[in-house]
């Protein structure tokens, strides 16, 4: 057991409540000692000694006057308001430092988002802080990430110059842009930044990645689809032989691309040819 000073005042509150208190102070005073973890109906009566029905009817007191939260319908578990503000001003304040810290990110994961909170707050607890958030426009919560409502992406200082540097690069490289890893390895120390940047590229419909190796920029696969549509059109299918000479590139690109225009609809792969899939 946890070892008190004798004149620790909120201890000695404490212990005034559990032994002269009404039966609501009582509960209040125990999930306030049980913290994030919250405590179940018979947790309480076991403490108590008191028997379930009239802890029921002292929880719906608390639950009127907003002093406890429930968390669990089936076995009543309870936490109090007090602790539960305090994950919500918690989760806000993790998430907005995750923004200052990753400016270029749109959300953080809720998997990471958790893992700042300690192993005392539950899925349940976590999930039902979020649907509050984002009830009350604090947060956007997403599939898998979430974000504060009022958040932007923002580049600042170097990140704007990265970014230029990066947009130069795939415009004048056209359809033979450099390997992934090579756009990467060419910012030496930046290179988590540059990922950022490319990844928000992406997101952003600022480049177009077609493979794990390689982006394009996307004026560039716009015009390109506008060309292989027309050849489509005019010849009624479309070859790699065909396709090289239309865009006079090597099969480092042509595989790569037709098998993206596959994969987008444009076209449909019959034998060793491709004919157009859309309506034209």
């Amino acid at each position: 057991p946890v070892k008190h000073k004798r004149h620790n005042e909120k201890v000695l509150s404490e212990l005034h409540q559990l032994q002269n208190g009404s039966l609501p102070e009582r509960i209040s005073t125990i999930m306030e000692r049980t913290g994030f973890t919250g405590i179940n109906l018979c947790g309480l009566a076991f403490r108590l000694g008191v028997n379930t029905r009239k802890i029921r009817e002292a929880l719906e007191n608390l639950f009127s006057r907003q002093k406890a939260i429930l968390l669990d319908g089936d076995d009543t578990s309870v936490i109090s308001d007090f602790f539960y503000r305090q994950l919500e001003e918690l989760i806000t304040r993790n998430i907005k430092a995750y923004h200052e810290k990753n400016p270029l990110q749109e959300g953080i994961s809720k998997e990471e988002l958790k893992a700042t909170l300690g192993r005392a707050v539950s899925t349940k607890l976590f999930n039902m802080a979020l649907r509050s958030l984002g009830k009350n426009n604090n947060i956007i919560s997403d599939k898998d990430s979430v974000r504060l409502a009022d958040h932007q992406v923002q580049m600042t200082g170097n990140l704007d110059s990265i970014h230029l540097a990066v947009t130069v690069i795939y415009r004048k490289a056209g359809l033979t842009p450099p390997a992934l890893t090579e756009v990467i390895a060419g910012f030496n120390n930046q290179k988590s930044q540059v990922q950022s940047i490319i990844k928000m590229m992406i997101k952003n419909g600022e480049l177009i990645k077609i493979n794990e190796d390689l982006c394009f920029n996307r004026e560039a696969i716009e015009q390109l689809r506008k060309d292989y549509k027309a050849l489509l059109i005019k010849d009624g299918k479309a070859t790699p032989g065909s396709f090289k000479e239309l865009t006079n590139l090597s099969r480092k690109y042509i595989i790569p691309l037709m098998e993206y225009f596959d994969m987008n609809k444009l076209t449909v792969r019959v034998e060793d040819h491709r004919i157009l899939r859309e309506k034209i």
